[in-house]
């Protein structure tokens, strides 16, 4: 994994990205919990990740058009400057004691508009970086990084919230993104397109679906990840209630629910590359999800904290694991030239749904209850690694 950090430009890339990492999981357990804090309703934390989830469903796959036509390096820079401002505009509001849910809704829907144009950029700037053989590890070692600051950010946000309030996090968060405009400063690779695009945004849109669509196994890829985009991810925007309502955790045990879960996200990343060339990744990816299936059944009803933190450090292995292996897939399978577009889809599907996700875990956990809709996420996410395992050996033996 390790390989990926010869390449200068992706050495000095990845410590940018590291920082802003940390100061991004800082907003979102903060965020997360001035909600729970502002209304009690599980639908208002549905509604946040669905005001920032909607601009991928809409926007994701014209963001991979773009990342295919322009220099990824300047609009990247462009990106992570607007999601800086916006995180100070909400600690600005936070700070001044004046913030609302409509607030928080309204940035979560400009954040989500740039992050949307932002992730294929980010997913396929990292190609230009390293060697092709290095790009798994390079892969790697960016979800090491984001699951790093998975553990140590919400912790971190449980003491500064604890201490001095939300904003401070949403403070540090806009600070953050500094780091990774600086690095992007230094970066040497051209990352500018090979010609000049000869066709319209519409013609090459929907070029790349069609590209997507005879590739059966890139399109399979993006089949399998869908579903648990809408039903079995959006499971973290109930941890608030999970923590505070049902394991009856302040807000320093809700950061350490999330950071458990880093763990976790950290081991599978730790460990992909090696249980890949062991098992294959195919085999890995369909593992993993079913793991991450079981263990929320057990979280669903386990009311002990210390077993809740265990199950979570199995879930975010599995999630991490499955997410990683099929990015990596499709990044190895798709064409230089198609390799925007088809991570535009794969973000699409993979948060582009999240919306959809989000306001039905969100309203079902309203009628059914917390336990509940964890528990139909698990199963969900078990009935799709097995159809994947029995119906798909194509995709089984990669």
């Amino acid at each position: 994994m390790l390989s990926a950090l010869r390449h200068r430009d992706y050495r000095i890339y990845w410590t940018g990205s590291a920082v802003s990492f940390l100061g991004t999981w800082l907003q979102n357990t903060a965020q997360s919990w001035l909600v729970r804090s502002l209304s009690p309703s599980p639908l208002a934390l549905g509604l946040v990740g669905f005001c920032s989830s909607l601009p991928m469903f809409v926007l994701s796959l014209f963001g991979g058009v773009m990342a295919d036509r322009m220099d990824k390096k300047r609009a990247l820079m462009a990106t992570q400057a607007a999601l800086g401002v916006f995180a100070g505009l909400l600690a600005w509001l936070t700070l001044s004691g004046i913030v609302r849910l409509p607030h928080i809704f309204a940035i979560a829907l400009a954040s989500g508009t740039a992050a949307a144009l932002d992730a294929p950029l980010r997913h396929s700037f990292v190609y230009h970086l390293v060697q092709k053989d290095d790009l798994p590890a390079a892969i790697a070692l960016n979800s090491a990084a984001f699951n790093s600051a998975r553990i140590v950010g919400p912790a971190l946000a449980g003491l500064v919230v604890a201490q001095w309030g939300e904003g401070v996090c949403f403070v540090l968060n806009s600070v953050s993104f500094c780091a990774v405009l600086l690095a992007l400063a230094f970066v040497s690779a051209d990352s500018r397109p090979g010609a000049a695009p000869s066709s319209s945004v519409w013609s090459d849109l929907l070029g790349g679906l069609d590209y997507i669509r005879s590739h059966r196994t890139i399109s399979g890829l993006i089949a399998i990840i869908a579903v648990p985009s809408v039903l079995v991810f959006p499971y973290g925007a109930l941890m608030p209630i999970l923590a505070k309502d049902i394991l009856g955790t302040g807000v320093k045990g809700f950061g350490g629910l999330l950071s458990a879960a880093g763990v976790g996200a950290l081991a599978g990343a730790a460990l992909l590359t090696i249980l890949s060339r062991r098992f294959g990744r195919g085999r890995v990816m369909i593992a993993a999800l079913a793991l991450q299936g079981a263990a929320l059944v057990f979280l669903a009803w386990c009311r002990v904290y210390p077993l809740s933190l265990a199950a979570l450090v199995a879930v975010g292995f599995g999630m991490v694991s499955f997410v990683s292996s099929v990015n990596a897939l499709l990044q190895t399978l798709a064409s230089e030239r198609m390799r925007g577009r088809v991570m535009g889809a794969y973000v699409f599907t993979f948060l582009g749904l999240g919306p959809l996700g989000s306001l039905a875990v969100g309203a079902l956990a309203e009628v059914w209850g917390v336990p509940i809709m964890i528990t139909l996420s698990g199963l969900v996410a078990l009935g799709v690694s097995a159809g994947v395992a029995f119906g798909r050996p194509d995709i089984r033996l990669l």
